[in-house]
């Protein structure tokens, strides 16, 4: 099962999902993400490539749309 994934906040950021920084995903304020059952984590990278902003997340195999905010990370962790 596959869901909707909705990024509300930080707004026009770059997204990457579950590690993966060298393929953004999309822009936070532009995209949609489709995103299967399980785990995911989504983040942001600041100008120095550090994590800045940071959400853990589950979808469950009911759900056809998430819509989530992602934390601040303070102070911003290397990758």
């Amino acid at each position: 099962m596959f869901a909707s994934l909705r990024i509300l906040r930080p707004e026009d950021r770059l997204i990457y999902l579950n590690g993966d920084y060298q393929n953004p995903a999309g822009n936070s304020s532009t995209d949609t993400f489709t995103v299967a059952a399980g785990g995911h984590t989504a983040e942001t990278l600041d100008s120095q490539g550090k994590v800045d902003f940071r959400k853990k997340f589950r979808v469950t195999a009911r759900q056809t749309s998430v819509a989530i905010e992602l934390d601040p990370v303070v102070p911003p962790e290397s990758v």
